[in-house]
């Protein structure tokens, strides 16, 4: 999960959430990688930040979302400055790249769901086929 920080990113409910629930996804399936990248005008949640601001932006689950946050920034930030040239663009996008996974165990889980995806697959091919076939007699 590679999750773009921006200078808005800790006031967006909807970005406090997908960070959230990334977090949770990582305790749940070890293979998966999170790569926070920091643009340009991020600032990093400080004491201020958790106290005062985030209880109104999360009113219900604040203590959730700060655990969350505070897990998630443990977690090196990757340097992207979308002002660059070109090659450094270039360099940075590369650095993000390899620190995706190339290799993911199989769970049990995402071997069934592959499956089920194949049998679909399948079955659609199948009745694709049996409905040309009457199309054309």
């Amino acid at each position: 999960v590679v999750i773009l920080l921006s200078a808005r990113t800790l006031q967006s409910v909807v970005q406090l959430a997908a960070i959230v629930e990334a977090v949770g996804q990582l305790h749940e399936d070890s293979t998966q990688a999170m790569i926070p990248v920091n643009l340009p005008g991020f600032c990093f949640p400080d004491h201020e930040y958790y106290t005062k601001i985030l209880p109104t932006i999360v009113p219900l689950n604040t203590l959730q979302a700060e655990e969350g946050l505070r897990t998630f920034f443990k977690y090196i930030a990757v340097g992207f400055d979308t002002r660059a040239a070109d090659l450094v663009l270039d360099l940075q996008a590369a650095h993000i790249m390899s620190r995706i996974p190339r290799h993911f165990v199989s769970t049990r889980s995402s071997r069934e769901l592959s499956d089920l995806v194949v049998q679909m697959t399948s079955s659609m091919n199948s009745s694709m086929r049996s409905s040309i076939v009457t199309d054309v007699i």
